[in-house]
């Protein structure tokens, strides 16, 4: 039987590598010029923490998530992460974070895993880069999460990105939308699809962001949470919204937007390409989540956050025909004889401790022609050529494989004349 990848998983070849470390060392700059701190955390938690943090009955933990029949040494049940978030919270409490100036401002990068079934740019693991603000609750970090998305993803040279908001409020005002959006559905229940039928018993809201043509006229109609939010709610909305235009951020207030995790309270949005606004366009999404916290279990803490979507984004860098930097990177190959191994390996490390070059040096007894082919094979920029005749003349070879130029060097100048 041939063997093959697993469905809805793949490899990321060495041609595609530009693109992976072009995202992914912007966004690491990007995250430290505004703040953020690198936090990795593991793949693999308690089953106990997704359950309760994202909530039970969410697609993600009743379809999709990849439970891990081994136990733990304490027996809990253990689950590939489906995201990133409910791990950092774990991290946040587990490490004491609270004691930190508030707030704790987090970026993080990693593989997450979904069973949902393999589409176009959608895979069971997939990579995501997050920025969380935990540890306050003024809509300025709403704003600030969203800004800063938004300059990684203009520095990753993407054009026309559409940036959907919506405020889905809190505790006070979205228990009585709540009755009014299941009085709505439940006069057009005939109309929904049996996930929303389900949905309307366990958590309403996710009627909203079906994808079902169906369920998405019915819930253009339905009552909507802006014109039921506490006052509270309605100021925290109006600020973000005001902060945006201050910044000049071209965005979008959509009502049905509702993300897919109980977690969310308050702010939620969306970034899309502009092109292509169907639903394989998001390149990422998130909100403000102050209930995670209590959630599974620990004290109320506020925190908002956004996860990019690596291999949307990834795609698009091809789809927009985004020129990737090229880092300019010379090679010297080391050509020498079984006699020169210490001399060749002292001039290997020297170039390589001293100069921008990179050296390869690869010990072996084949003639010095052979490995200068070699050279050529492997497109090195330069040799330096240490044999028998040099160690007795006292000067290295060093030649340029490019121009095919070949000239004598003492061994103390080797480094002088690279750099």
């Amino acid at each position: 039987m041939k063997i093959q990848s697993v469905r809805g998983m793949r490899d990321i070849l060495p041609e595609d590598q530009k693109y992976w470390q072009f995202a992914q060392n912007l966004f690491d700059e990007t995250s430290s010029s505004l703040g953020f701190s690198r936090l990795i955390i593991p793949s693999v938690e308690e089953l106990s923490l997704f359950e309760r943090g994202i909530g039970e009955a969410t697609d993600i933990v009743e379809k999709e998530m990849f439970v891990i029949a081994a136990k733990s040494d304490d027996n809990a049940t253990l689950a590939l992460r489906p995201e990133l978030t409910a791990g950092c919270v774990r991290a946040y409490i587990e490490n004491g974070m609270k004691s930190k100036p508030q707030p704790v401002r987090l970026s993080l990068f990693g593989s997450a895993f979904r069973r949902e079934r393999p589409q176009k740019n959608r895979y069971r693991e997939f990579y995501q880069l997050d920025f969380e603000a935990i540890g306050d609750e003024k809509a300025l970090w709403d704003v600030y999460i969203i800004y800063s998305s938004l300059k990684y993803l203009e520095r990753l040279g993407l054009k026309n990105i559409r940036t959907t908001v919506n405020s889905i409020g809190c505790r006070e005002c979205r228990p009585s939308y709540r009755e009014k959006l299941i009085k709505y559905f439940k006069d057009n229940v005939d109309k929904l699809c049996e996930d929303c039928k389900r949905r309307l018993r366990t958590n309403p809201l996710r009627i909203l962001d079906c994808k079902e043509p169906a369920c998405q006229g019915l819930s253009k109609d339905a009552p909507k949470m802006l014109d039921n939010l506490c006052p509270a709610c309605d100021e925290h909305f109006d600020y973000v919204k005001s902060s945006l235009n201050n910044l000049n951020v071209d965005f979008e207030i959509n009502p049905q937007l509702v993300r897919g995790l109980d977690y969310y309270n308050r702010t939620v949005f969306e970034f899309n390409q502009k092109a292509d606004t169907g639903r394989q366009s998001s390149l990422g999404g998130g909100g403000r989540y102050d209930y995670l916290f209590e959630m599974i279990g620990e004290s109320p803490t506020p925190a908002v956050g956004v996860a990019l979507g690596l291999d949307r984004i990834v795609n698009a860098l091809k789809e927009n025909s985004i020129e990737i930097p090229k880092v300019e990177t010379k090679q010297i190959l080391i050509v020498g004889t079984p006699d020169t191994v210490k001399q060749c390996l002292g001039a290997s490390n020297k170039i390589f401790e001293t100069t921008a070059l990179t050296p390869l040096y690869f010990p072996q007894e084949t003639a010095i022609g052979k490995q200068l082919e070699l050279a050529n094979k492997l497109q090195v920029d330069y040799a330096v050529i240490i044999g028998p005749d040099e160690l007795k003349s006292g000067k290295y070879q060093l030649k340029d494989l490019k121009t095919g130029e070949q000239k004598q060097i003492k061994p103390d100048k080797l480094v002088e004349l690279l750099s």
